[in-house]
């Protein structure tokens, strides 16, 4: 359970906790304070945990054994992306014209009153913090726990043997060509890399499509033109892009790492050999998803330099600002895609992203004209900084 707390509480405080702030703020119950927030939020997080652990354990036991602990990491992205589907979609919203609290109430049903949700809306939304509704979610977090303590007596030895690293096979290669340049080397060998590690490649795929799809899932909310539209997914793609795959980079190394220490080519210019293989990973997704969005758009020719201009300057600034954060946080020990960072570096590394997307957002509110060509060179300009501080941290990085 501890070791489950670093993992989900970067999505709590990223979402839960500002959605909470805001209700408490907007339905006017600063009584309940600090406390109360964080109860409320314990309590739903608390069962929500122990009946996924309740789970996860018995499925562990079905999974193959040389592909368990895989099996459940792609099923924790499956998850993650239904979540979000829901959300997303079924979840009812509520538009610029209706943001007062009282039209709120008339737009949105009420929810069902056993929901635990409903429980800690009651709980903040009342002068003190309620006490009941935080004894039922008390109540609630009990049995998820002792769900979870039961499921455990049962199926963790089981389950630790089926997701221990068992031998895999590996079919011998002979008359294997030797790459020529180091750059063809660290290419080849992100292709292996990636084929061994296949859940963090689809873990990686369906994050930046998440964020690529977001502003066409806002658009009730925020209307907007084709083009504007068509750019903001773009940007968003790319800035996801350098988020997943440039923090994983070195990672996905595991102990291999230790070789940009020992190798003669140096860390600087390791980091720029995986530069190239996160490189070409990013302009795999990016140039489909960038025709894709052109195709379905209808974008007139025009307009189409400038979204690229666009995409390639903020896919190289967040590229290099993902690994220095794999350089300085890369958990080589990491057992799951989304806990390829140290819980400080996750922390980070979210920070860093939506700072991104602000900057990103302002620039196009800002309507700042430059001449054809300066963005993307500017933003190459500081991806090279990134780069170079980037090779300058993992130097530091302890073997």
């Amino acid at each position: 359970m501890l070791d489950a707390l670093p993992h989900s509480l970067p999505l709590v405080l990223t979402l839960a906790l500002p959605a909470a702030i805001g209700f408490a703020g907007a339905y006017g119950a600063p009584a309940a304070g600090p406390l109360g927030l964080v109860l409320a939020l314990a309590a739903l997080w608390l069962p929500s945990l122990g009946v996924g652990l309740a789970f996860a354990l018995p499925l562990a036991r079905l999974l193959p054994p040389a592909r368990a602990r895989d099996l459940l990491g792609l099923l924790a992205t499956f998850a993650l992306v239904a979540a979000w589907l829901v959300n997303a979609l079924l979840v009812p919203r509520i538009g610029l014209e209706s943001l007062s609290p009282g039209a709120a109430r008339e737009a949105l049903a009420t929810p069902p009153a056993w929901l635990p949700s409903a429980w800690a809306a009651d709980a903040l939304a009342t002068r003190p913090a309620g006490a009941a509704p935080l004894a039922r979610l008390a109540l609630v977090a009990i049995a998820g726990l002792a769900l979870a303590w039961w499921s455990t007596l049962r199926h963790l030895d089981a389950a630790l043997d089926r997701t221990q690293d068992a031998p895999r096979r590996v079919p011998a290669r002979t008359n294997r060509r030797v790459a020529r340049s180091w750059p063809a080397a660290f290419l080849a060998r992100d292709a292996s890399l990636f084929g061994r590690q296949w859940t963090v490649a689809a873990d990686v795929i369906t994050a930046s499509l998440l964020w690529m799809l977001l502003p066409l899932l806002s658009v009730s909310l925020f209307p907007a033109g084709d083009v504007e539209l068509a750019r903001a997914m773009l940007t968003l793609l790319a800035v996801g892009i350098g988020y997943e795959v440039g923090a994983r980079a070195l990672a996905l190394e595991r102990g291999a790492l230790a070789w940009a220490h020992l190798s003669p080519l140096g860390c600087s210019r390791w980091v720029l050999g995986r530069l190239a293989g996160v490189g070409l990973l990013a302009t795999a997704i990016l140039v489909p998803a960038g025709a894709a969005v052109a195709i379905g758009f209808r974008l007139p020719p025009a307009v189409l330099p400038v979204l690229a201009e666009w995409t390639l300057c903020a896919a190289a600034i967040s590229i290099s600002i993902g690994l220095l954060t794999g350089a300085a946080f890369a958990d080589t020990g990491w057992n799951h895609p989304r806990a390829m960072l140290s819980l400080p570096g996750r922390l980070a590394g979210t920070l860093l992203l939506l700072l991104q997307i602000a900057a990103w957002l302002w620039f196009d509110a800002s309507e700042i004209q430059l001449p054809g060509g300066l963005l993307l060179l500017g933003g190459l300009a500081v991806a090279a900084v990134f780069v170079a501080l980037a090779g300058h941290a993992l130097a530091r990085r302890p073997l």
